[in-house]
């Protein structure tokens, strides 16, 4: 059959099929979000063209304000969104957009009044279509020099373009004698052009926002890999689901000690960088709830293990259907441990300043009591002393000692704890025979025990030995014995007993005096308590020789427990490491 011979109602018929499943696929057609807007204004175009040629199949079939107006008037809509869609590709520009819709309703509206003859709406509404496709045939020809594709299609509408104002200077010059659907050299080649720039307008249109999208994926993926490779954080690209690697930078090579293809394929946690897989999944619940997380602070650890502190942030992405994580994170390791040492610093400060004010305490008060009575009785003996009996000037003189060595025990204890907290104590662990040691103790608070009728029992072997600084441990079994003797009555007992068992001596001091309540012995074994006692003969303590002996204990690496009973008896055991390898 003759092209020129077809039914030109059966291709208006067809041009309504064409645009409908044109519509249909742009519909079906995923574009990105950066051109999105565009291909669905191009949708929208090829869907009221459809109808459009739907309604003009009709004519003289339907009322005119059906077939001619409002189908043509959908017609120009139609050509004005598809060449809107043409222009907003790759930019979107809002004032061309303006400036096409105002000719799309400066087009109708002028069609509507002057097109009174069918001769006249033939000839105005293909001089609108012809301006509608010069501007898309236009904006494709200046971008034809990125692409041939843009050059073929910008002919296309071009040349649609061309037809259809020969379309209209013929019929403008013969209104009478034209409708829409007469035959004709002119009207059948305009009809047939328009059938073909259904399809390859379409398909062009598809091809080019598919080339700008992969353009612009290339050039997000060069900056990612530039951000990615670059960024001075540590970066991961996993799998959401798996949390197998995909790819790491440097820095975080560098942070974790994994290369890339030791990390390559294989997970965190499998790696043991998140440490358990429900810390990972607990994290990984925050991520998905939000799709992301930000400065989140959580311990990881590096191939040899140690912990590194980081403050992580993540983001989900779809790459091809697929969920990836991308994470950041920025090693504050050394961050938390000046935080920590910070913290520290002040917890320390807070007790030397505890520290100085018992300090300030006892020699105000404990070291200038002991004075009094020394004074007094210096004084009553040099005034007294040519009536006094020998007996009298012996009791005096005996008081005066006694008093005396209280001052000079305080004393010894403050100087050995002040140089022990500065560091500039001598540590010399050696052997040492213990039972030796204990006898010399207990010679020198002798006198004290007699004054209370208190008795000594030992319980030593003569071949225990303890690995241990001479000088510490004669002050420990010192403070020790005279805390005892300090809370006994009078008749009572103080009990020395020793032994050797899995490689370390123990040491115990058994008293049968008044006992310490549970809550004194908490006290005394805080590090920061200095706890202020009456003795059986009201004499004072400070606490301070217990805390000298818990820290000479401490050095030693050994230990410092307390067992009593209110009203029956304190036992305090030390125990002191014989390897001498075990002391620092």
């Amino acid at each position: 059959m003759d092209v020129l011979q077809l039914d030109l109602r059966t291709i208006v018929f067809l041009l309504f099929a064409g645009n409908i499943t044109s519509a249909v696929v742009l519909f079906a057609y995923k574009a990105s979000e950066l051109h999105g807007r565009a291909y669905k204004t191009f949708m929208h175009g090829k869907l009221l063209q459809g109808i459009a040629w739907l309604l003009l199949s009709f004519r003289g079939g339907i009322p005119d304000l059906l077939s001619v107006y409002l189908g043509n008037s959908l017609l120009i809509f139609g050509f004005c969104f598809e060449a809107l869609a043409i222009n907003a590709v790759p930019n979107y520009r809002e004032n061309r957009e303006k400036v096409l819709i105002g000719i799309a309703v400066t087009s109708v509206v002028g069609f509507d009044i002057f097109a009174n003859t069918p001769g006249l709406r033939v000839s105005i509404a293909s001089l609108i279509t012809c301006i509608f496709f010069f501007i898309a045939g236009l904006k494709l020809l200046y971008r034809g020099k990125e692409s041939a594709l843009h050059a073929t299609i910008g002919i296309l509408y071009f040349g649609n373009g061309l037809i259809h104002f020969i379309r209209s200077a013929t019929y403008f010059l013969a209104p009478e004698s034209i409708t829409l659907l007469s035959p004709g050299l002119v009207q059948t080649l305009s009809f047939l052009a328009a059938y073909i720039l259904v399809f390859t307008s379409t398909i062009g249109f598809l091809l080019i926002i598919k080339k700008y999208d992969d353009e612009v994926l290339r050039t997000s993926e060069i900056k990612f890999s530039k951000v990615f490779h670059l960024s001075p954080s540590a970066v991961a690209l996993t799998e959401f689901e798996s949390g197998k690697v995909v790819e790491v930078n440097r820095v975080f090579e560098e942070i974790t000690g994994f290369t890339s293809p030791e990390l390559e394929g294989k997970s965190f946690v499998e790696l043991g960088i998140w440490g358990s897989a429900e810390g990972r999944a607990n994290v990984m619940k925050k991520v998905a709830l939000n799709g992301s997380i930000t400065n989140f602070e959580y311990p990881f650890y590096n191939k040899a293990g140690e912990t590194v502190i980081g403050l992580f942030s993540a983001v989900i992405i779809e790459v091809n259907g697929k969920k990836l994580l991308v994470s950041v994170t920025n090693d504050i390791t050394e961050r938390y441990k000046d935080a920590e040492r910070a913290a520290q610093n002040a917890r320390d400060l807070q007790a030397a300043n505890r520290t100085k004010d018992t300090l300030f305490s006892i020699i105000s008060h404990d070291l200038r009591g002991p004075f009094h009575p020394i004074l007094n009785l210096s004084e009553m003996l040099n005034a007294n002393l040519t009536t006094l009996q020998p007996d009298e000037i012996k009791m005096f003189a005996a008081s005066i000692y006694s008093n005396s060595q209280k001052v000079y025990d305080l004393l010894q204890n403050l100087l050995e704890w002040s140089r022990m907290q500065k560091g500039q104590m001598k540590f010399a662990p050696n052997d040492i025979h213990l039972l030796t040691v204990v006898e010399q103790v207990l010679s020198v608070l002798n006198q004290n025990a007699l004054e209370k009728t208190i008795q000594f029992i030992t319980s030593i072997e003569k071949d225990i030995y303890v690995y241990a600084d001479e000088h510490m441990l004669r002050s420990i079994l010192h403070n020790l014995v005279n805390n005892a003797i300090k809370f006994t009555g009078e008749n009572g007992q103080v009990i020395i007993n020793a032994s050797v068992s899995e490689g370390q001596t123990i040491v115990s001091v058994t008293d049968t005096g008044v006992g310490i309540s549970p809550e004194h012995i908490q006290k005394i074994l805080s590090p920061d308590e200095f706890i202020t006692t009456i003795g059986t003969f009201n004499e004072k303590g400070t606490g301070l020789g217990l805390m000298l002996c818990k820290d000479f204990i401490t050095k030693h690496q050994g230990t410092f427990t307390i067992n009593s009973e209110e009203g029956k008896g304190t036992q305090i055991t030390v125990t002191f490491p014989n390897i001498p390898g075990s002391i620092i």
